[in-house]
């Protein structure tokens, strides 16, 4: 779930928590409400506020996932987190790569941008 926090409706800034500052980006095989809710139904989805992920493989052997390098002098710090929110990785860069160990309960990705903006993707339940 992505939120967009809000609570201003009558000024828009870029300071101001404005209606649509989160979403899902969802990864379905046809621009169509059947494809869309099944990618929903099946978790193929991730939540953002701005970082947009070009690529995104999660399995209980293996997690990759490629940033879209938006501009230049972005940086991605990417932080694979578990069970009672214990940060088991962090790295930086636009490629990521996280090989669960098995304890972790579950893992989900949280990508933050030097810009401010993030994603975090669904956990990948490990028990």
């Amino acid at each position: 779930m992505a939120t967009d926090d809000a609570h201003e409706f009558d000024d828009f800034g870029h300071n101001l928590s404005n209606p649509g500052r989160g979403w899902l980006m969802v990864k379905a095989d046809h621009l169509s409400t059947e494809s869309v809710l099944e990618a929903l139904t099946y978790g193929n989805f991730y939540a953002s506020t701005g970082v947009t992920l070009e690529d995104i493989n999660l399995s209980h052997n293996h997690i990759s996932i490629k940033i879209k390098q938006e501009d230049q002098h972005s940086i991605f710090t990417t932080q694979f987190i578990g069970l009672n929110g214990y940060v088991y990785d962090e790295t930086t860069g636009p490629n990521i790569d996280y090989y669960p160990r098995g304890n972790e309960g579950y893992i989900r990705a949280v990508i933050k941008s030097s810009t401010g903006y993030k994603a975090w993707t669904q956990p990948v339940f490990l028990i």
